[in-house]
């Protein structure tokens, strides 16, 4: 299984903290460092690796494109990903309404009632994939990788 991180390119970015604004699970700090042999300047790292969702986020809301998604595969091997927006969707008869995907969701993208089939809102979804990990009756999919 791969994971998607963030990787920031700091010759190309200007500092401006959107990624760190944007982060929905504040793994991606503004520290102090000193560049290109000027004065101390702040710029964006990744703070917890762990934490990271891979939500691509950041790399979306970087105005200079500095960032880039990498997928970290199991062997350790590390490869570019571009940056595809494949929505996620609820399956209504798999659907029990348990909850779950909506206490997960990092950017509240899913609503629904308990006991009701639930709804993700494609335009807010970051494509994290958690409501997908957390689901125990196989609900949530990708569109067009429907069984």
């Amino acid at each position: 299984m791969s994971k998607k991180r963030p990787s920031i390119d700091l010759e190309i970015c200007s500092c401006c903290g959107a990624c760190a604004n944007k982060c929905p699970v504040s793994v991606i700090k503004m520290d102090v460092k000193r560049r290109r042999n000027m004065c101390l300047s702040i710029y964006p790292r990744l703070a917890d690796d762990d934490g990271c969702i891979g939500c691509s986020i950041c790399a979306k809301a970087c105005p200079v494109e500095a960032i880039t998604m990498f997928s970290y595969e199991e062997n350790g091997v590390s490869k570019a990903v571009e940056l595809q927006y494949v929505p996620y969707t609820i399956i209504d008869e798999n659907c029990k309404g348990c909850t779950v995907c909506t206490r997960v969701c990092p950017v509240g993208a899913i609503s629904g009632k308990l006991k009701e089939v639930h709804i993700i809102d494609e335009e807010s979804c970051v494509e994290c994939g958690m409501c997908f990990d957390k689901c125990k009756f196989s609900a949530i999919t990708r569109i067009g990788l429907e069984k």
